[in-house]
């Protein structure tokens, strides 16, 4: 029992107490120690057997969970969806976008969808609606940029595709002159930058199997419209291209699009099988020159130009011109009253949708209404009006709006507010009946808030006006604020969409 006690107190004291203990007592705790030594060895003994079960426990999960995988593939969605409704699926994720050479982060995704699987692989590269639009937009040096773009083009089905050439890469003459050359007859539509390096190597290049149907040039510097003119000619002489548009640089001035007047009448055939012309965005035509082109075109369904009072030898045509599948008219107008006017006295145009004036403003500041008004006149079926800056008086307004039953959307920035009796007569007439969205600057809330009232719920057989902006200026605003919000809250929770635009000092 001593020797027990002896064990038990040498425990408790263990680490807490400055006493020297006797020989026996050290005898007893050198033998206690070395018993906690052997119970260490007996646990690291037992921690070792237990790792290596758990080692061996884990080697066995990764095994099955390898296997678990392998079995899971073979009903995995990639494995077993219709290869239909996979390229739907990679379309509705990745698709609609160009393809960018070389690739950046954005438009990595398409890149690894290959990754996945064979399988996934040859529906990507065999998808049409994936591959169909190019920007190669890669800087020196070029023989990358070219090994990539013939690289895909050699993996991708042998479908129609569109390539948009940056600027930089255009300077090199070698590497656009070989993509034409060789992917001439796949091409359907090209936009690309025309500089002096290279306007020259396009024109005498050779198109055998030329299928474009889309052209886009921008003028990189001053070159004159004699030096890209050849260009459309020997990408059009095939008879395939059907929209043109052409774009000038802002950095390097506007650029006066001035085609020959013999080369305008020789490329009839080409007028005559384009249905799209636009002349803007830095590129502007004078008023005749476009007539003359429009007299060749028997097919245009859009048109886009912005016009400038130029001298040129161009003399507007001595009879009027019937467009007769014309349906989108637009025209951003800096030139004199007189000039704007011709133009739209030269116009007939029975079948036109939309017409959009983006800059109302001639450069005399008149405006020609009454050439506007018959014009209006000969095209009962337009849908959608747009103007800018609009000036035009009470009685224009009214004679506008009663020789449009067909108007659909009404977007015109009056210079005054529009009158409260032009509205009530809009109300009482029905007119515009099919009117859906508007866009009108008012001098006060009665007489748009009658015609709305009148529209809702819409007249038989219409969709209803329920998309409207009401502009209002800010010292009309704070006369008659309460109405106003009344009005707009009583809109919204009728279903329709509506904004009030509290104008200052400048209007639009």
């Amino acid at each position: 029992m001593e020797a027990t006690g002896l064990r038990e107190s040498i425990e408790l004291t263990a680490g807490s107490s400055n006493t020297i203990y006797p020989d026996p007592e050290q005898r007893i705790a050198r033998a206690l120690i070395s018993e906690a030594e052997d119970q260490i060895n007996i646990l690291n003994n037992e921690i070792i057997r237990v790792q290596r079960l758990l080692d061996s426990l884990e080697d066995r999960r990764t095994q099955e969970v390898a296997r678990l995988n392998k079995l899971r593939i073979v009903i995995a969605p990639h494995k077993t969806l219709p290869p239909e409704l996979l390229s739907q699926i990679f379309v509705d994720c990745v698709g609609g976008n160009e393809v960018r050479i070389p690739p950046n982060k954005s438009t990595a995704m398409l890149w690894r969808l290959g990754l996945t699987c064979s399988r996934w692989r040859k529906i990507s590269f065999s998808e049409s609606r994936l591959w169909d639009k190019f920007f190669i937009c890669g800087l020196p040096p070029y023989s990358k940029t070219s090994e990539i773009t013939h690289y895909i083009l050699s993996q991708i089905g042998n479908f129609p595709i569109n390539f948009r050439i940056g600027e930089y890469p255009s300077q090199d003459k070698t590497f656009v002159l070989d993509l034409f050359s060789r992917y001439s007859n796949r091409i359907r539509g090209l936009s690309f930058w025309v500089a002096n390096s290279i306007s020259k190597h396009l024109y005498t290049a050779s198109y055998p199997s030329n299928n474009l149907e889309s052209l886009t040039m921008t003028v990189f510097d001053k070159i004159e419209t004699s030096q890209y003119t050849p260009i459309i000619s020997a990408l059009s002489a095939h008879g395939h291209l059907q929209r043109l548009k052409l774009m000038g640089s802002l950095i390097h001035g506007w650029n006066h699009v001035k085609f020959d007047k013999i080369w305008v009448d020789s490329m009839s055939s080409f007028w005559a099988h384009l249905r799209s012309l636009t002349i803007g965005d830095g590129a502007y035509i004078s008023h005749a020159a476009l007539a003359t082109i429009l007299q060749h075109c028997t097919r245009l369904v859009y048109c886009d130009a912005v016009l400038v009072e130029v001298n040129d030898s161009y003399q507007m045509p001595s009879s009027s011109r019937t467009m007769e599948h014309l349906r989108r008219f637009a025209i951003d107008t800096r030139c004199s009253c007189a000039t704007l006017g011709s133009l739209l006295d030269f116009l007939i145009c029975p079948e036109l949708k939309v017409l959009d004036f983006r800059t109302s403003r001639t450069s005399d500041n008149l405006w020609p209404e009454v050439n506007l008004l018959n014009f209006i006149s000969r095209s009962p079926g337009i849908q959608v009006l747009q103007f800018k800056q609009f000036p035009i008086s009470d009685y224009g307004f009214r004679w506008l709006i009663c020789g449009l039953p067909a108007l659909v959307t009404f977007d015109v920035k009056t210079l005054t507010p529009i009158p409260e009796t032009a509205l009530d007569t809009i109300r009482r007439e029905n007119l515009v009946p099919h009117l859906e969205a508007m866009d009108v600057w008012v001098a006060s809330s009665r007489g748009i808030s009658e015609l709305l009232e009148s529209r809702w719920p819409a007249l038989p057989g219409t969709q209803g006006l329920s998309n409207i902006v009401i502009r209002i200026s800010a010292q009309h605003y704070h006369v008659e604020k309460d109405q106003f919000e009344a009005l707009t809250s009583h809109l919204i929770k009728t279903g329709r969409r509506v904004q009030l635009v509290v104008l200052g000092d400048r209007i639009w």
